[in-house]
């Protein structure tokens, strides 16, 4: 796909590698929808540094935890930018908890922002006009999973398995929606330290895989591109993560 001049709709992508996701379709001539949930100001600024170096993007916000919430993002983007032909469902919580400790609250905020506002945006995709009578690709979306999906460690109980079924999702979503709409994942490893984790924690991961060094948000933004620009891939994960999943 000739990704200029198309729109893309990236959920919490006012910082982090959200941020720098737009960025990169910026750079490739992208038109944006900038998802977020409280970072109002942090959306708003990065749009106007987009429209002032000729970008149009736009700020739209949403609390992904709620259904309804969720379900009218699309038609706000639609409203204001026209159709969207590119999905990618970065928006995600990593709350800590194992099996015993994970709480009822946890489970159900990690399943709905993890998964939940995932199917429903893609629902919502695959049900835009001008991608229901394609017979060639017209859509592309790309699910940031984690490389936990193939390789699972303890620690991270519900965001861990909300992941493994978007993985689900992503291949079954793909042999559905084949050949108009391309369904890939990619799986990050130690790229930006979590919240609650400190730098001498996250290098410590970062070390521990066979590359021996935490990756950066471009070895992300640039397998991102790399599927957005393939129209013979689809149902599949690209794990960067420095052979972390091995």
């Amino acid at each position: 796909m000739d990704l200029a001049g198309k729109t893309a709709l990236i959920t919490g992508s006012s910082q982090r590698l959200g941020a720098a996701t737009a960025h990169a379709l910026a750079a490739a001539g992208m038109r944006l929808a900038i998802h977020y949930h409280r970072s109002a100001t942090a959306a708003q600024q990065l749009c106007h540094q987009f429209n002032q170096s000729g970008t149009e993007a736009v700020a739209v916000q949403a609390d992904l935890a709620d259904w309804q919430q969720t379900e009218s993002l699309l038609a706000q983007v639609r409203q204001q930018l026209g159709p969207v032909q590119v999905l990618i469902n970065n928006a995600a919580l990593f709350d800590p908890g194992g099996v015993d400790t994970t709480s009822q609250q946890v489970w159900q905020q990690q399943m709905a922002v993890n998964l939940q506002a995932p199917f429903i945006l893609l629902q919502q995709f695959a049900r835009q006009p001008e991608l229901q009578l394609s017979d060639s690709v017209h859509g592309k979306v790309i699910n940031l999973l984690d490389r936990r999906v193939v390789r699972p460690r303890g620690g991270h109980l519900a965001y861990t398995i909300s992941k493994s079924a978007l993985w689900a999702m992503t291949r079954m979503a793909a042999a559905e929606l084949a050949p108009r709409i391309q369904v890939n994942a990619i799986g990050p490893g130690a790229i930006l330290p979590a919240p609650e984790a400190s730098d001498e924690q996250f290098l410590r991961v970062a070390a521990a895989c066979p590359m021996g060094r935490p990756g950066t948000p471009s070895d992300i933004t640039a397998a991102i591109l790399f599927l957005l620009q393939q129209d013979y891939i689809t149902g599949e994960l690209l794990c960067v993560d420095g052979g972390a999943h091995l």
